[in-house]
């Protein structure tokens, strides 16, 4: 069973992760502009795993902080291809928050996963 602490990590690292990049986001360059289709389809992925994060924590599930690491991985796929698809034409200190947050939240997701495991086989 996975611990508590983990198992809010899990459930709620997507959504916190989210508020900060919206809250550090520039407007788009056109704000007229189409979704690039890259954005929508990491941005559906996204919320499947969230969905499965925030499932699979609340039966405190191990799977949770795989999940939780697909996020994580999602959210940085997300932060790199933004300036990449046209969406945002420059890199600021917006992007360098962003990815520091995203690296930071999939590591953690990696580090926890990785106790987990060892906590297994240790035991």
């Amino acid at each position: 069973m996975l611990p508590i602490a983990w198992a809010v990590f899990a459930g709620l690292v997507g959504p916190v992760v989210a508020a900060f990049c919206l809250a550090v986001e520039p407007p788009p360059a056109n704000p007229n502009a189409p979704e690039p289709l890259i954005g929508t389809l990491l941005g559906l992925a996204l919320m499947i795993a969230w969905g499965g994060a925030a499932i699979t924590a609340g039966r405190r599930r191990a799977s949770a902080l795989t999940w939780a690491s697909v996020v994580g991985g999602l959210s940085m796929a997300m932060t790199i291809s933004c300036p990449l698809s046209g969406h945002h034409t420059s890199i600021g200190m917006w992007w360098i928050g962003q990815f520091i947050v995203c690296g930071a939240a999939w590591a953690a997701a990696g580090i926890g996963l990785h106790s987990i495991h060892r906590a297994r086989v240790d035991t």
